[in-house]
């Protein structure tokens, strides 16, 4: 059972290698929702998407971490990758879906900018996806979600 989502618009740093190689997805206070605000270790499920369905899929992990927990006013939390995973499809503007279920089970899933499963995913939660974080927490959103996505 799916316990917590999030959904944005992937970024150029997090997903080229030419402009970064941080393998990173920057955290923002909105997943800290989601994965707290100790340093935690998640073994990960990795999915790549378009209008033909899954293209991509792998396994790998994931690390959230406050990359300033030295600096004594200031946080600044990250969802690093290890660069096994099948993001190498993965552009700006695409879609990144995360969830975590009960057991901890992370869900990394990149949608294809433009496809038809963007649209009908920003149709069902009634949200504009950005650049920043929107976090689910509406059950009924997250149910109709991982129905769409067989998560």
């Amino acid at each position: 059972m799916i316990v917590g989502m999030a959904i944005k618009t992937l970024s150029e740093v997090e997903v080229n290698y030419w402009a970064s190689n941080q393998h990173e997805f920057n955290g923002v206070t909105s997943l800290k929702r989601i994965f707290g605000m100790e340093k935690r270790y998640f073994n990960a499920k990795f999915i790549y998407m378009s209008d033909r369905g899954i293209e991509k899929e792998g396994r790998g992990s994931l690390t959230w971490y406050d990359a300033r927990e030295n600096h004594p006013y200031r946080t600044e939390y990250r969802l690093y990758y290890d660069s096994s995973v099948p993001l190498q499809k993965a552009e700006a503007g695409d879609t990144l879906l995360i969830t975590m279920d009960n057991r901890g089970l992370v869900n990394v899933i990149i949608i294809a900018e433009g496809t038809r499963l963007v649209n009908f995913l920003v149709n069902q939660i009634r949200r504009d996806v950005g650049f920043d974080y929107n976090i689910l927490t509406e059950s009924d959103d997250i149910r109709a979600i991982e129905n769409i996505l067989n998560i």
